[in-house]
Order: C-alpha cells, then structure tokens, then sequence
C-alpha cells in the first residue's frame, strides 16, 4: 500500500506544473484556447488536490492526449519547447497511473 500524504505531495507538483505550463502558453500565444486550458487545468489541479476518486486517471488521460494531439505538429515545427512540454506531460500521466502514493492519495 502507497503512502497518500507523498501521494499527495507529487500531485501537488504535477497540480503545479499543469497550472505554470497553462500560464506559460498563456504568456507565448495569448487566446481563447489558451485562457479555457488554463481554467481546466485550475479546476483539475483543485480537485487533484482534494484527491477526488479516479481523477488521477482522467488527468492522465487528458494529459496523453493532449500530448498525443499536438506531437505532430510540435516535431513537424521543431518546436522543442512543446515536445519537452508533451515528454513531461507524459511522464506526469505515467506517474498518476503508476505510483502506489499517487494512488494511495486517491484512493
């Protein structure tokens, strides 16, 4: 069994990144698409927070495909940022999924 009180400090920093990375898109293109990422990654940073049941999974989810959605685009343009972006995106996905303190938060 996982320990939730480390479960839930990494999700607090994966809940952080999601929130600066919004930010920082925010800041380099500036629009809609842009202002409604930010407003759902606050929301699921919250409820990550809170540690509602399953949400782990469904951020994990969101989190791939949105890395999946934009993988093309990203190395067509030799945009580096946004493939680091999408690596740690994944990563983050991995580790919502993987680790027993995750988990263990959520659970």
């Amino acid at each position: 069994m996982g320990n939730a009180e480390k479960g839930r400090s990494y999700t607090s920093t994966i809940a952080g990144y999601m929130i600066v990375k919004s930010i920082l898109n925010l800041v380099l293109g500036f629009g809609m698409g842009n202002v409604i990422g930010l407003v759902i990654n606050v929301a699921l940073a919250a409820g990550m927070h809170k540690g509602i049941k399953l949400l782990n999974y469904a951020v994990a989810v969101f989190l791939a495909v949105v890395m999946l959605k934009n993988v093309k685009a990203n190395i067509d343009g030799q945009q580096w940022l946004y493939l680091a972006e999408g690596i740690i995106d994944l990563l983050c996905a991995a580790a919502l999924i993987v680790s027993r303190d995750i988990r263990a938060h959520f659970g």
